[in-house]
């Protein structure tokens, strides 16, 4: 009622988590890099099978910190372990495989590291499970590699992991999450329907920040040097190319088979990646539909001249370097998107850059207000690039310069 959702219950064995993994064929739910437990940051496991009584039922902290995982009734060519149920967790430093069948005594089967490793960040196993391919955060970032990259692995023996190989895509921009979908869409999952034609599950969906939602063919990815093709992207965020925490932060598809992608600045997106259902891409036209003019606002609010902006000098304390301050307006235009055509959606940043790495201190940025005003929300990475985000308000007034 009036769109107010309430707890039904609240579970507090823990404080925060950073992520929460569901296995809906076992009805539990493992937390991982909780605060407030004694699992160390591992995984807290509960079982959820009666979900208004949740019940704590077990810790694997061995390997201590767990910053994201995949649980899942084991199907793959391991022998050993067909039929129980098996977490790989990205802890860091290495990914590490449990068994976690029997709660109160959960395994350890191998702990595996690979050469390059910044911050071992999150992965996806193939739907055969012999392949699992992983996300290291913090390698793009640290200029360790020129390019986004995504790692390959070998889990056909859960005891014995090998790294394979990996794939570097055409951007440098940091990588975040990735998933794989097909399985589940084809059997249905947590009370949905199997879908009567379900996404191949041949294709990767890789959230890589600034560069956005990438897709990768993986035909050819258990080969013996195993290569992938990216056959498809969607950027969320066509102005914004850095080496920073900017773009897409995560991707999902839903059951209906509508990919949801979160862009940090700019929201929500639906999108249908028609590669996944055999439709064909809709060719470019040279001659796309007009697109329809805006209605003009009976109230129009003329450009403001903004008040001058002083002339930025060093603010390293005397050690040189020239802030520049650049923007870009804000409007509402209608689009019309067609296919192999980048639109650049409307927004508005304001971004302070130094010719030094280090953070510009923030009481020295001016950043301009007008009608409608700005409001900044500052993000300083300590690496020489502030960015600031935000939205226009709708306000009355000469338009002011803002510090």
């Amino acid at each position: 009622e009036n769109n107010v959702v309430t707890e039904d219950i609240v579970y507090a064995e823990h404080g925060s988590s950073h992520n929460v993994v569901v296995n809906t064929e076992t009805g539990f739910i493992y937390t991982v890099g909780n605060k407030g437990d004694a699992c160390e940051g591992g995984l807290h496991m509960i079982d959820v099978s009666t979900p208004l009584e949740p019940q704590f039922v077990g810790c694997a902290g061995e390997d201590g910190y767990i910053h994201d995982a995949q649980c899942v009734v084991y199907t793959g060519p391991d022998s050993t372990y067909a039929g129980r149920e098996i977490c790989i967790g990205f802890n860091e430093d290495t990914v590490t495989i449990y068994d976690v069948e029997d709660k109160s005594n959960v395994q350890i089967v191998s702990k595996s590291e690979y050469t390059g490793h910044r911050y071992t960040h999150q992965g996806w196993l193939t739907s055969d499970m012999r392949t699992l391919l992983v996300d290291d955060e913090l390698d793009e970032y640290e200029n360790t590699i020129s390019q986004t990259r995504t790692y390959i692995m070998d889990v056909s023996d859960l005891s014995n992991p090998v790294f394979t190989g990996f794939y570097d895509h055409p951007s440098p921009a940091i990588d975040h999450n990735l998933y794989i979908w097909g399985a589940v869409h084809a059997n249905g999952w947590g009370g949905n329907d199997a879908m009567t034609n379900p996404p191949d599950d041949s294709f990767a969906y890789c959230a890589n920040y600034a560069s956005g939602v990438r897709v990768l063919d993986m035909t050819n990815v258990q080969n013996q040097s195993p290569t992938m093709e990216e056959v498809g992207h969607f950027d969320v965020s066509p102005d914004i190319e850095v080496n920073d925490f900017f773009g897409s932060w995560s991707t999902y598809m839903h059951p209906s088979g509508t990919l949801a992608i979160s862009g940090i600045e700019r929201g929500l997106f639906l999108v249908t990646p028609r590669m996944a259902f055999g439709m064909p891409p809709t060719p470019p036209t040279s001659d796309p539909a007009p697109v329809p003019a805006p209605q003009p606002n009976p109230n129009p609010v003329p450009n403001p001249v903004p008040n001058p902006v002083p002339a930025p000098g060093p603010s390293d304390g005397g050690s040189g370097g020239l802030d520049e301050l650049s923007f870009t307006k804000e409007e509402m235009i209608i689009i019309s998107l067609t296919s192999g055509t980048v639109v650049v959606l409307m927004a508005f940043s304001v971004l302070m850059c130094r010719r030094i790495r280090s953070p510009v201190p923030q009481n020295q940025l001016a950043a301009l207000r007008s009608n409608p005003t700005f409001d900044a929300k500052p993000t300083t990475r300590g690496n020489g690039l502030d960015h600031y985000t935000g939205g226009a308000v709708a306000t009355t007034g000469p338009p002011t310069l803002h510090r």
